[in-house]
């Protein structure tokens, strides 16, 4: 299948835990597009964004909820069964790149382009995040939690360091700095825990463990 849905450049594609037949995608155009691949069409064009939209994922147990991020400086989540955001939060002063829902506690964490990693209590009615975690000194690309453990978050920045952090405690529990250019890719291993994958701009990508073992 080839889509040419987006005015411009796509960033955030996602495909859903729970109904395997649908997937987002996000671009330039401030348009976010939801595609049905087993009819092989577009079902929905959700307009919410004043700008570039970097990121979409899904909830993870909820197949009809998802979260965005913008250049806009909002985090939106939305409800497909509403059709339309259920939830905006002003997340930064800065672009927001990156988003990712914790997948056991009721939190949601964002990433900007100021370097914040700004956490929020999805049951929250302000704009004010529960935790805030200050370690990067460029921008953050990617931030996401552990498939393993509520209090894992790790984040990867355009400063080259890859940064394990435990929310609870607000602090890193580990910084690697292998990278020698913008680190843009991140994601931990579903099935062992404690492993994580890293892509660069220096063409290196690093599979390691978060206690500082490296695997390749």
């Amino acid at each position: 299948m080839n889509f040419k849905e987006h005015k411009g450049e796509a960033y955030g594609v996602g495909w859903n835990h729970i109904s395997p037949n649908l997937i987002l995608s996000s671009g330039q155009d401030s348009t976010i597009k939801l595609y049905d691949i087993s009819k092989g069409v577009v079902t929905a064009n959700l307009i919410g964004h004043k700008s570039l939209v970097y990121n979409v994922t899904w909830h993870p147990t909820l197949g009809n909820l998802f979260a965005s991020a913008s250049s806009d400086q909002t985090l939106k989540i939305w409800d497909l069964k509403m059709g339309k955001a259920i939830k905006t939060v002003r997340a930064s002063n800065s672009d927001i790149l990156c988003c990712d829902f914790n997948k056991y506690e009721n939190i949601i964490a964002t990433s900007a382009a100021n370097g914040e990693i700004n956490i929020f209590d999805l049951r929250g009615t302000g704009d004010f995040p529960i935790i805030k975690l200050q370690g990067h000194k460029m921008s953050t690309k990617k931030c996401m939690f552990s498939p393993h453990d509520a209090s894992i978050l790790a984040s990867v920045s355009y400063d080259m360091n890859v940064i394990v952090w435990d929310i609870k405690t607000s602090r890193p529990l580990n910084i690697f700095k292998h990278h020698r250019e913008f680190v843009m890719g991140l994601d931990f291993s579903v099935f062992e825990n404690k492993k994580i994958a890293t892509a660069s701009w220096d063409r290196t990508m690093w599979i390691f463990k978060i206690d500082g073992n490296m695997v390749y």
